[in-house]
């Protein structure tokens, strides 16, 4: 039990005093009651909530498994009470926690409504899209976020330029492989209409520009189409299924974020992201900003007719500092210009989601309740708990030397790489991967046709994707493989060859790295005092 639970105070004495159990018989005055803490009623449906999913943590005789669930629900009103009396609940930060909570909940259901996760997809859809898979497409694709440059892309190959020197040359730098050249693609693996081109352009014909919604704009060609031997249907069903479920639920999240834009009148400024690429890309890190830098208006949205609001660099960097939410490639202008659009109509997804009064939801309130009142607890035993507990510098220290490994420099990496057009392929080299020697090997043994790049990384590394992946590179032994990764060009498999990392001695980590030891070091003694 607890310490906050085992020394109750004066306060936690009087909530209990008000305490009233109610019997299973049906003693209450209302038999969906089973027990009142305070003002505080635990129902059957609480109870049943809680139960569903948590039989293992309780078990025994049905009545006494019941029983003490019951006790554990009581005990936990109780500290919530507590937490409640001191104030808990209306201080600065569980103020901002609480907002932070219903902008996420309301965001979810307000695209809930309008891009429902279970969309139908019918057996003959299914059926279509496996005759489509009983051959592949050699592709090569030129991708820009501008209508114009692809217009003027396909006007030069038009006048006989190589395809792949075009594509390099209008092509979003870092997205496409060389030349455009993303090898051989099964039907299903791309958004519409691309896909509709992967199944039927004639080999050789050059197609577009066209756009896909939420991507931008495309020329591809097909340099080749091959057969692909397949699976029976019957065993293929239940993934064609879900692939269609999702590109459903895909096209109609694009299509309510196209509404979101255009209701709302989102309208990125021109060098809004000019300014954000300028302030990520400085030589040398930039100071804090003045109150005229967070004042530059990044983007406008109409909140309501005739009112507007601005959207700005202050704005930004506060979002930036949301770890939920993914940040931008700060080297693509395009990125950053996404970025900007896609945090604006968030905005207006908030405003639309209040404007048709979600959060009076019954299920929007019950997990705002929730998410508050874990927030609640967690408060609590921080100040009965953790607060009380110290760890000196030589527990510090000890910790450290048990866990540095986590803390290591790595210096360089050798891995093995590929990027595999859909999830069937990627699956099938998978599958031998643990058999065989490297991702070579195995990508040989599979009979595919992707192609296995080996490269020395070097931390920390110049490319985004490679730097995110450092910390997962570390903890990876030789011979290892990473999760996959989803990319533009499909999914990438990354195998360890071998690597080279440097031990750190605690006082040459960072004023964060240090302060993240002592915190973990803190907690493990939290643990050690509850235990």
């Amino acid at each position: 039990m607890s310490p906050v639970l085992q020394r109750p105070s004066r306060c936690r004495i009087a909530v209990a005093a008000a305490l009233l159990l109610a019997a299973a018989t049906g003693c209450s005055p209302d038999s969906n009651v089973l027990a009142r803490v305070g003002d505080r009623t635990i129902t059957v449906k609480d109870f049943e909530e809680i139960a569903r999913g948590n039989e293992g943590r309780y078990p025994g005789p049905p009545d006494s498994a019941k029983s003490v669930l019951l006790s554990d629900l009581v005990r936990r009103e109780l500290i919530l009470a507590e937490a409640r009396l001191r104030g808990l609940d209306r201080d600065s930060l569980a103020l901002l926690v609480r907002r932070n909570v219903e902008d996420q909940l309301l965001a979810k259901a307000l695209f809930d409504r309008l891009a429902p996760p279970d969309v139908a997809v019918s057996d003959a859809e299914a059926k279509r899209l496996y005759g489509w898979r009983d051959s592949t497409a050699h592709l090569q694709i030129l991708y820009t976020n501008d209508r114009a440059a692809a217009e003027r892309a396909r006007a030069a190959i038009d006048q006989g330029a190589d395809f792949g020197l075009v594509s390099d040359r209008f092509s979003i730098a870092g997205l496409l492989p060389p030349g455009g050249d993303v090898g051989f693609i099964q039907p299903g693996s791309l958004v519409n209409p691309l896909d509709t081109y992967v199944h039927a352009s004639p080999v050789g014909v050059v197609q577009g520009p066209m756009r896909a919604p939420g991507e931008g704009w495309f020329v591809l060609r097909v340099v080749e189409r091959r057969a692909q031997a397949q699976r029976p249907y019957a065993e293929e069903a239940s993934q064609l299924l879900e692939m269609l479920r999702q590109r459903k639920q895909r096209a109609l999240s694009q299509r309510a974020y196209d509404m979101l834009r255009e209701t709302y009148d989102v309208r990125p400024l021109p060098g809004g992201a000019q300014a954000l690429f300028a302030r990520f890309n400085a030589a040398e890190n930039p100071l804090p900003p003045t109150p005229e830098e967070r004042g530059h208006v990044l983007a406008t949205w109409r909140e309501t007719p005739g009112v507007t609001r601005d959207y700005t660099l202050g704005d930004a960097l506060t979002d930036l500092e949301d770890a939920q939410r993914q940040p931008p490639n700060f080297r693509l202008l395009p990125a950053i210009q996404q970025w900007i659009e896609s945090q604006v109509v968030r905005r207006a997804a908030l405003a639309e989601a209040r404007r048709r009064h979600l959060e009076e939801e019954p299920d929007v309130a019950r997990q705002v309740r929730q998410r508050m009142e874990s927030f609640l607890l967690d408060g609590l035993y921080q100040q009965e708990v953790t607060m009380k507990v110290d760890a000196s510098p030589e527990e510090v220290l000890d910790f450290y030397r048990r866990n540095s490994a986590s803390y290591d420099r790595l210096e360089r990496a050798r891995v093995l790489y590929a990027t595999f057009p859909d999830p069937d392929s990627l699956a099938a080299v998978g599958r031998l991967l643990p058999a065989s020697a490297t991702l070579r090997e195995a990508v040989a043994r599979a009979g595919s046709r992707v192609q296995v790049t080996e490269e020395e990384i070097r931390f920390p590394a110049a490319d985004p994707d490679w730097e995110r992946m450092g910390r997962e590179l570390l903890a990876l032994a030789p011979g290892q493989h990473a999760e996959p990764q989803r990319t533009r060009e499909g999914f990438r498999l990354v195998q360890l060859v071998d690597k080279a990392q440097n031990p750190r001695r605690f006082e040459d980590l960072t004023v964060t790295q240090q302060q993240n030891v002592r915190n973990q070091a803190l907690a493990e003694r939290s643990e050690q005092r509850l235990d």
